[in-house]
């Protein structure tokens, strides 16, 4: 990271709940499926223009810095070195033939690499085109998002898998897509995002 975007840049470190992922803990609020979460950055300023140029832009190296932000907290997860596999949130069919390429994807072989745990990207894959998230409010993301995946069951049976995406908001994607997998037999579920909104 440039000592630009390092300056203005704002950290979780030692500010997260890591059973969901967020500052202002949510764990008591909801039922959550996934068994941990974290994100390094809070969603904001040159974080969240820099996950844009990633998501929209191409500029693919950005992950590589994403990244190595991330995994000192996937090491801080309870038990992480059970990870079987690592797996990306996935796009509608449409949305990623249409922007080309998943983000998702792209951090989770950058992770794959430097942890040295598969990647396997055919895991989960989204079925119902669910629009643009960041528009709904939380209840309307959380019906938004009801059966919107679907689960490969004989490749998450028995696995403890890490699911990786871009940007956790109410962490709806993380929960929904932690509930199908452990439907399907999967066993802890650890999920990893660039960052996490407040």
């Amino acid at each position: 990271m440039c000592k630009k975007c390092y300056k203005f840049a704002e950290f979780t470190r030692g500010k997260l709940c890591f059973k969901c992922g967020k500052i202002q803990c949510i764990c008591h609020a909801r039922e959550l499926h996934f068994d941990y979460a974290a994100a390094p950055f809070i969603y904001s300023g040159d974080i969240r223009i820099s996950i844009l140029k990633l998501k929209e832009y191409k500029h693919f190296s950005l992950s590589q810095g994403f990244v190595y932000y991330m995994l000192p907290l996937i090491m801080e997860f309870p038990d992480f070195d059970v990870i079987d596999m690592i797996t990306p949130v996935p796009l509608y069919k449409s949305r990623k033939n249409q922007r080309g390429y998943n983000q998702s994807e792209i951090l989770a072989y950058n992770l794959s690499k430097n942890l040295n745990i598969k990647m396997q990207k055919d895991v989960i894959k989204k079925i119902k085109d669910t629009g643009i998230q960041h528009e709904l409010k939380a209840q309307e993301r959380k019906y938004n998002l009801l059966n919107a995946f679907s689960v490969n069951k004989k490749l998450s049976k028995g696995k403890n898998i890490l699911l990786v995406d871009d940007v956790m908001t109410t962490g709806e994607t993380f929960n929904e897509c932690a509930k199908e997998l452990k439907k399907a037999g999967a066993n802890k579920i650890y999920c990893i995002a660039v960052a996490t909104t407040v």
